[in-house]
């Protein structure tokens, strides 16, 4: 067995090794960070300059939203401004070789930290943590940690370690994100644009009003889009295989989409294992299958066509949503429209990206409705900014409407563009068409037809 010294001294981070791990593979320039980094940032200069708590930083996500990169961003970061003692240890090697994180922690006890270093852990789900790390931090009191894992990684926590611990989801790549990230674009004011694009669509008390507020950041919005050709093919790659962040730089769709089936292979029978049988992995596999084919996803139909019982269905489908896969989305029953409550939830994908690897494994990925993947992201946006006050409305030929309902101001509607909306005979304040093909907004009334860029421009920003 390789000598704990040994592991450690290797695990010592150059100059050098970060700039070749975050070096593009495709030019001579290096990687961007995403927006995250600025949110982190904050919580390590108080440290490294005041001293102050938490001195712990925890990052989940999904397989292949890009933590690793991120991680070495962080230690970018780190070298540059604050120390250059900087260990990286990556947890599922720490465990290959017989090592635990009590290992590595028996190691540091032994050193004083005299001056302030970073300790950086990644894939820490695979190992007894908590309690270790906790010892970790009461020991050496001028350590910041750093830690990273799938999403599973917060049902590992302990009371003792979580107090001192600031957690950090990281998500797929929202579209300005990945502009920016790809292809160095970025908006201005960004924040300050989205605000007042929320405002417009969610707050407005008709069209007009809409319209006008929109006017005010127009120029901005399309300034920004300007700079970017062949805007809708971005869009839609974006949606196909450059949603999550591993995959980013290449533009070869069936090999990016063949590793995101991988990835998501990994979550179910390595990283779902730990807290689920063969039987319940066995389920979660034909929920995802029949999400993607079915014309509508729902615990439900899934339950009646493939004669399985829905109570285990559900466990099952929990999982998946522990996981950062899958989530789901109720209907709009306001106003006595029940007509459809016994379709129950409407099951999606968190990335429209895993249900593209799957719609390629399953060979049916050429003829597969672009429309499913856009309504992945409409709903992931909606939800991030409404939580529950996110609703589905049924329609034909399997499409869906979405509904924002604080059920203060009136409903709004939201669709693609395509197919006319069964209102069912609800009041809405106005319908939001989102077109992926447009580059201008169009204010009718009662609806206004908004470029689904625009949109998507609602969230990503700098906080």
């Amino acid at each position: 067995m390789m000598q704990l010294q040994d592991i450690i001294s290797k695990s010592l981070v150059t100059e050098n090794e970060i700039k070749q791990q975050l070096k593009n593979p495709f030019d001579n320039g290096y990687l961007r960070p995403r927006p995250e980094l600025k949110i982190i940032s904050y919580t390590i200069a108080a440290f490294f300059l005041k001293q102050r708590q938490p001195r712990v930083t925890g990052i989940y996500g999904p397989r292949f939203s890009g933590k690793t990169t991120f991680l070495w961003h962080i230690m970018t970061l780190v070298f540059k401004h604050y120390t250059s003692e900087i260990y990286f240890f990556d947890a599922e090697n720490l465990k290959a070789i017989g090592y635990t994180l009590d290992d590595v922690a028996s190691y540091f006890e032994a050193k004083p930290d005299s001056k302030k270093r970073l300790i950086v852990i990644d894939n820490i789900h695979v190992l007894d943590w908590s309690k270790p790390l906790e010892n970790l931090y009461n020991s050496l009191e001028n350590t910041f940690f750093v830690i990273a894992g799938n999403p599973l990684l917060v049902t590992q926590l302990t009371d003792n370690i979580a107090d001192k611990l600031y957690l950090l989801s990281l998500p797929a790549l929202h579209f300005s994100t990945y502009l920016n990230v790809k292809y160095g674009t970025e908006l201005p004011e960004h924040k300050e644009v989205a605000q007042v694009l929320q405002q417009a669509l969610f707050d407005s008390d008709s069209t007009q009003q809409i319209q006008q507020i929109i006017s005010q950041i127009e120029p901005k919005i399309k300034s920004y889009f300007a700079q970017i050709v062949n805007l809708p093919k971005k869009l839609e790659r974006y949606s196909q295989y450059h949603n999550l962040a591993a995959y980013v730089l290449l533009d070869n769709r069936d090999y990016a989409l063949d590793g995101l089936n991988k990835a998501y292979q990994l979550a179910l029978y390595k990283d779902a294992a730990k807290y689920a049988d063969a039987g319940q992995i066995d389920l979660m596999q034909k929920i995802i299958y029949a999400s993607v084919t079915s014309d509508f996803a729902s615990l439900k139909n899934i339950s009646e066509d493939l004669k399985i019982d829905a109570e285990e269905l559900e466990k099952a489908f929990d999982l998946l949503v522990s996981l950062d896969l899958m989530t789901s989305v109720y209907p709009y029953l306001r106003q006595g429209n029940g007509n459809f409550e016994q379709e129950g939830p409407y099951l999606t994908f968190v990335s429209p990206n895993i249900r593209m690897a799957i719609a390629r494994k399953l060979r049916i990925e050429g003829q597969y409705p672009q429309s499913k993947l856009y309504n992945d992201l409409i709903l992931q946006l909606l939800k991030q900014l409404f939580a529950d006050s996110v609703f589905y409305l049924p329609q034909n030929n399997g499409q869906l409407a979405f509904v924002v309902d604080d059920f203060v101001k009136g409903p709004v509607m939201l669709k693609l563009a395509g197919f006319d909306a069964d209102t069912y005979g609800i009041d809405f304040r106005y319908i939001v068409e989102l077109d992926p093909q447009r580059t201008q907004a169009v204010f009718e009334d009662k609806k206004v037809i908004l470029p689904l860029t625009w949109f998507l421009i609602l969230v990503g920003y700098m906080i």
